[in-house]
């Protein structure tokens, strides 16, 4: 408290004015980035318990895409984001989150947008080097849909850097099967089945659709079959196998760098 003589009375309202402004700007800003810093520590806990398994711990990608990105295609407002968490993409297999409080939300919200501001780590690979070597070494066209061109056995990749991360992509092309992603409906997506009919015949081919009754799959070949449960003598599944062959020993490290470079670039929205 400064000492009041004659001579500083006069100026007493001057410096209780000086005094106040240095108080909020040493307090205020300070509880502001408190309550913020703790916004995001929740959101960080709620991210790695519900979100970390699909789109990585640190939001690098996985079998969802990376969330280290300046602005999120489906997500551009914050609005926009939080009914995201909350009702899910329809037609993916990214859900709903029932469980989580609007406060949660508002939490996990601040964390991603952190995420956005924190930057994605470089892909090293050179896309056009990785166009080259999906459509020549690789012939992934012989199985994929890139813009409407391909064949449709395995998953369209139109827009696959938007739904998945590189290094879900990396484990992908080296190891199908792995670990495939689900769909809304919570089915594992590409599910290898073999069913024998009754009369021994075994016809091997991915999941399309399946209820109590029947069962749809598509083989090697691109054909479709249908089934009646009941007219099979059996039906099995394989989780870790895919119709995909493995392309470790295809393509050299670098080469894959620049594969998966390529995958990642294509991450328009299909219209």
């Amino acid at each position: 408290m400064p000492t009041v003589t004659p001579q500083t009375r006069p100026l007493l309202p001057l410096i209780f004015s000086v005094l106040f402004f240095f108080t909020l700007l040493n307090w205020t800003p300070l509880s502001v980035l408190a309550q913020s810093n703790l916004s995001l520590e929740k959101g960080q806990k709620i991210f790695r318990n519900y979100c970390g398994r699909c789109h990585g711990l640190e939001g690098g990608g996985g079998t969802g895409p990376s969330l280290q990105r300046p602005t999120l295609v489906r997500a551009p407002d914050d609005g926009r984001l939080a009914a995201i968490i909350q009702y899910g993409i329809p037609g993916t297999g990214m859900p709903g989150s029932w469980m989580l409080s609007p406060e949660d939300v508002r939490h996990l919200v601040t964390f991603v947008r952190q995420l956005g501001k924190t930057g994605q780590q470089p892909i090293s690979g050179d896309v056009a080097k990785g166009k080259i070597l999906y459509s020549e070494k690789g012939a992934c066209y012989t199985c994929h849909i890139i813009a409407g061109k391909g064949n449709s056995l395995g998953p369209e990749l139109t827009d696959v850097g938007l739904r998945r991360g590189p290094e879900y992509l990396r484990e992908a092309i080296q190891h199908p099967g792995k670990e495939s992603p689900l769909d809304s409906r919570g089915f594992v997506t590409y599910l290898v089945v073999e069913v024998t009919l009754k009369d021994g015949r075994s016809i091997r081919g991915v999941r399309i659709n399946e209820d109590t009754f029947t069962l749809q799959i598509r083989d090697a070949n691109n054909r479709i079959h249908s089934f009646r449960k009941r007219d099979l003598q059996s039906h099995r599944s394989f989780h870790d196998e895919s119709l995909m062959p493995s392309f470790q020993q295809t393509f050299s490290p670098k080469e894959l760098d620049h594969l998966v470079a390529f995958l990642a670039s294509l991450n328009k929205p299909q219209p």
